[in-house]
């Protein structure tokens, strides 16, 4: 299967494709990566959510459903980079994903929440 990146095939996660050259690959509804010598802290298994998840679920980040799943791994994948964000940290991690729901702020706060402050 062609993506249009360069002839590569990808592998289709719910909601995602990415290549693969031993990159992780995370699902959206348990955040499971397929390379364990790359698995992040915090990764949920089938019987438990990543602290994410958990966090956006006690915070009302997920309105409609629509935004959540790339709220959600832009939050991890940030996380992974940096784990104490400023708020423009959160903004900037976050800003390709669109919400038309909320303000934001419930969103801003799982992310903190998630972060562990």
């Amino acid at each position: 299967m062609d993506c249009g990146a360069e002839g590569s095939a990808p592998f289709a996660a719910p909601g995602l494709a990415v290549h693969a050259r031993q990159r992780p690959r995370k699902t959206i509804s348990v955040a499971v990566t397929v390379n364990p010598s790359a698995s992040p802290s915090g990764t949920a298994t089938p019987e438990k959510l990543h602290r994410m998840q958990e966090a956006f679920l006690a915070c009302g980040g997920a309105q409609c459903g629509i935004c959540t799943p790339g709220m959600i791994v832009a939050s991890v994948s940030l996380l992974e980079q940096n784990s104490n964000p400023s708020e423009d940290d959160i903004r900037n991690g976050l800003s390709g994903n669109l919400c038309r729901c909320t303000g934001y702020m419930r969103i801003f706060e799982a992310v903190r929440q998630g972060a562990g402050r």
